[in-house]
């Protein structure tokens, strides 16, 4: 294969090739350099605010998720303690049931070896017997006390506002076990003509006690 070589250049021609690419070179790098550093101002400002909104953005976040804990935990403490509050009686009746269930129980006696000790241990001591009988059982221990609370019920003044259901059984069992049997009242007066219409029978020995005396032949 030939090859065609060019004729040599002269050194006035070099001089003016090399002069022409120094030239060129420079205003090339020159431009470059010119587009990197002079942007749009509307670019920069449009990339500005993208950052303070990204940054924004964030912090709302945030601040909405620290503000949805705080509110989890405090709707969870205060559920809990109106279901404790709920859970926990602290009434008269409640605090006077606990108190005996309390003085029934033996805390000495493991409750995993003998549970019924441990529990109506000292039942016995705090629920004595009563004169005249042989045996009390819890029922009748609730039996008597609902009793008791009926009666002193019962034996509290009449009032208007009350149901007449309750009035009149009031005024009658008030009329049965008046004490002042002498005051002149319709009560009593009802009370001495039912004594009397008892007395041709012989009397009704819970109304007189001890002072019942047969009249019977």
């Amino acid at each position: 294969m030939n090859s065609v070589s060019s004729p040599p250049l002269s050194s006035s021609e070099q001089d003016c090739l090399m002069t022409e690419v120094q030239i060129r070179t420079p205003a090339t790098t020159t431009t470059t350099t010119t587009v990197k550093k002079h942007k749009h101002p509307a670019s920069l400002l449009k990339a500005h605010l993208c950052q303070n909104k990204l940054t924004l953005g964030l912090c709302l976040s945030l601040l909405l998720a620290i503000a949805i804990v705080i509110s989890l935990l405090f709707l969870y403490i205060l559920h809990t303690r109106i279901r404790q509050e709920r859970a926990l009686c602290l009434t008269p009746e409640c605090i006077t049931l606990a108190a005996d269930t309390y003085n029934a129980m033996d805390t000495t006696v493991d409750p995993c070896e003998d549970f019924y000790q441990f529990a109506c241990g000292n039942w016995d001591k705090s629920h004595p017997i009563p004169e005249g009988r042989g045996t009390r059982s819890s029922f009748e221990s609730f039996v008597n006390d609902v009793v008791d609370f009926y009666r002193e019920l019962l034996r509290k003044p009449v009032l208007d506002i009350e149901p007449d259901a309750v009035r009149k059984l009031k005024m009658f069992y008030q009329t049965c076990i008046s004490l002042d049997r002498d005051s002149p009242t319709v009560e009593n007066a009802t009370y001495h003509l039912l004594m009397q219409h008892l007395e041709r029978f012989g009397g009704f020995p819970p109304l007189y006690g001890e002072r019942w005396q047969s009249k019977l032949p």
